[in-house]
């Protein structure tokens, strides 16, 4: 038995499911981010010592390959 499936109908499908796991996820993510604290990445820019106005070095002053 085959069932014959709009192309269309499909893409609508497909696109909303999509949506619908895109929001979810990002729902879920901010959460969890929001209850854990700083991740480790601003744990490290917190540490005694670092600059916050310290960017990176110019192109032309960094090391080349």
């Amino acid at each position: 038995m085959v069932i014959e499936v709009d192309p269309e109908q499909l893409h609508v499908h497909a696109t909303i499911v999509r949506a619908t796991l895109n929001f979810v996820t990002r729902i879920v993510a901010d959460a969890l981010a929001a209850r854990s604290g700083p991740g480790p990445g601003q744990r490290h820019a917190t540490q005694p010592g670092r600059r916050a106005d310290a960017g990176p070095l110019p192109r032309q002053e960094a090391y080349g390959r």
